[in-house]
């Protein structure tokens, strides 16, 4: 099977809301976006959509500029006015939030590919969980405070003025910035977790809209480029989408690329492969971004690609790669 390749893309018209932020805050987005091989200028680009990795190197060299700690979750609040009428369905006076997040939530899977971005409702609490699948764009924690400031703005303009989340969960590791970040909203985040998630009270879905939505857009944003794709890319992003959410089996990921189990196995089995390869490779590609971007402690990384002991990832790590993960470790910080 020919190994997937595509990382996933973002509507151009992001990039172009984030630059006209950084601008309103005296940051030119011009030399950052050159930096990272990303076009900002309108006639720069070839294309409705651009990489996400791209995209995510932007935003990460732009909070690194910006001297506030909270300046890109202020810059995804801010774009909430442009936003909603330029990329965002319409919505009539009197809808209510748990209505306007999940059409939200809908268009943003079609805005971004590569990602997952749900709403769901655990015990009181409402969920918006967002996760960029692939392991090699990475860092990637200001891309995750420009999505949670935008549904933040939303929540603030249209519904609660005064609303603040009641946690916020992130990926990424705690460094200077983010305990600055910690301090700017009053929470005490958490760190190092398997996804990003902004969580507030489940009662606010009910919460009817305050102020006049804006007007639809005129154009719809471009669809994901997901119809045509091949088994292997949609095998790629059903098995990494599924890591931090338990063991794995092959019915449900065959399922989640649109196939039966059987067919699965015969469309791998055509090309000399079989699920268990597909899984273990994927795993591997997955631990070794972690292990060298990352301080994850190897327990917690074995429980997140579902092994049952640490024992079982360090064998499959080792007869994979040739090393174990604590050589692996060991080398990134000897440069």
């Amino acid at each position: 099977m020919e190994h997937a390749e595509a990382r996933g893309r973002i509507d151009r018209r992001v990039l172009a809301g984030v630059g006209a932020q950084l601008r309103h805050r005296g940051v030119d987005p011009v030399p950052i976006g050159r930096r990272v091989g990303c076009p900002v200028i309108e006639s720069d680009f070839s294309d409705p959509t651009v990489s996400l990795g791209q995209f995510v190197g932007f935003l990460e060299e732009a909070g690194r500029v910006m001297r506030d700690a909270a300046g890109i979750w202020q810059c995804g609040r801010a774009f909430v006015p442009s936003g909603l009428p330029e990329l965002f369905p319409h919505f009539e006076r009197g809808t209510r939030l748990g209505t306007v997040l999940s059409a939200l939530v809908a268009t943003m899977n079609k805005v971004q590919s590569g990602s997952i971005i749900r709403l769901s409702i655990k015990d009181s609490l409402a969920l918006i969980e967002y996760r960029i699948l692939d392991p090699a764009i990475w860092p990637r924690a200001f891309d995750v405070e420009f999505t949670f400031g935008f549904f933040d703005g939303v929540i603030r303009r249209y519904f609660k003025p005064d609303f603040r989340p009641e946690s916020l969960v992130f990926e990424h590791e705690p460094g200077g910035r983010r305990i600055a970040f910690d301090s700017a909203f009053g929470l005490a985040c958490v760190y190092g977790y398997s996804s990003n998630l902004f969580a507030f009270p489940a009662a606010m879905l009910s919460l009817p809209v305050l102020a006049e939505w804006p007007a639809g857009a005129k154009n719809d944003p471009p669809a994901r480029s997901e119809f045509g794709e091949g088994l292997a890319d949609r095998l790629r992003r059903a098995v990494l989408s599924c890591f931090g959410e338990g063991e794995m089996d092959q019915e449900t990921i065959a399922e989640m690329v649109g196939l039966s189990a059987r067919t699965l196995r015969r469309r791998l089995l055509e090309e000399g492969l079989t699920f268990r390869d597909e899984i273990e490779r994927l795993r591997m590609e997955y631990a070794r971004e972690m292990i060298l971007q990352t301080n994850l402690p190897f327990m917690e990384l074995a429980s997140r690609l579902g092994y049952r002991q640490q024992s079982d990832f360090t064998r499959a790590f080792r007869r994979a790669e040739g090393i174990p993960p604590s050589g692996l470790r060991r080398l990134r910080s000897d440069g």
